[in-house]
């Protein structure tokens, strides 16, 4: 039975290893390939869905549509001014949502709405082209895009791989059992087992908390 439990246990953790490295392998080619893609090119192609057109392919066209002469109330097809004939960040804000893919956040929507405003106050009181303007607001959303896409790839593995080590507590339960060593049936028959219970499932729940924490702190947009 000891040599069945061992051949078993064996098995399963020759699986998992197995397992680990196709999962590790298959991140890593996903994260050279997304590092591969052409950074416009791949925010032209995927910011196209179902929900909107984009933030940058909306920007592209309204700076083309500036260059061609229409006006910035034009380009927006809003209305955005208010009753003192300013425009209205938080109107501009709406009209843009109809625009937003999946892949645009709120900051870089709200980033984008502050920016054309800006913009479009700095032309009309140093005089010079609102397009001209609106083109570093692209430019500073691209750059914005950029930061956010390479952050996402630089830590495509690193969040596999805690995925993928998270479950080593139950692998290693699933491992005693096999081996007779009946680790469950200590953790829950005796006081000491329920010590070390609690005890690990404590450091295991603060151990995925610090991960999580850095990992968000690590990925957050400054």
């Amino acid at each position: 039975m000891h040599l069945v439990g061992y051949g078993t246990a064996v098995a399963l953790a020759m699986l998992w290893c197995l397992l680990y490295n196709r999962i590790a392998a298959a991140s890593q080619r996903l994260l050279v390939f997304a590092k591969a893609q052409p950074p416009h090119e791949t925010n032209a192609a995927t910011t196209e869905t179902a929900d909107g057109m984009g933030l940058g392919v909306w920007l592209a066209s309204a700076v083309a549509s500036l260059h061609s002469g229409l006006s910035f109330d034009d380009v927006c097809a809003a209305k955005l001014r208010d009753s003192a004939g300013n425009i209205d960040v938080q109107r501009l804000h709406t009209a843009l949502q109809q625009h937003q893919a999946k892949e645009d956040n709120d900051d870089q929507l709200n980033f984008v709405c502050q920016g054309l405003v800006a913009a479009y106050e700095l032309s009309g009181r140093l005089g010079c082209h609102t397009a001209v303007c609106c083109e570093a607001v692209q430019a500073a959303y691209k750059r914005m895009r950029l930061q956010a896409d390479l952050t996402a790839n630089a830590f495509a593995v690193p969040r596999s791989t805690v995925r993928v080590l998270s479950a080593l507590p139950l692998l290693t339960l699933l491992l005693g059992e096999c081996l007779g060593a009946h680790p469950i049936q200590f953790l829950l028959s005796s006081p000491a087992g329920w010590l070390c219970l609690l005890t690990g499932s404590a450091c295991y729940a603060f151990g995925l908390w610090w991960l999580h924490m850095l990992l968000t702190r690590a990925t957050a947009q400054p």
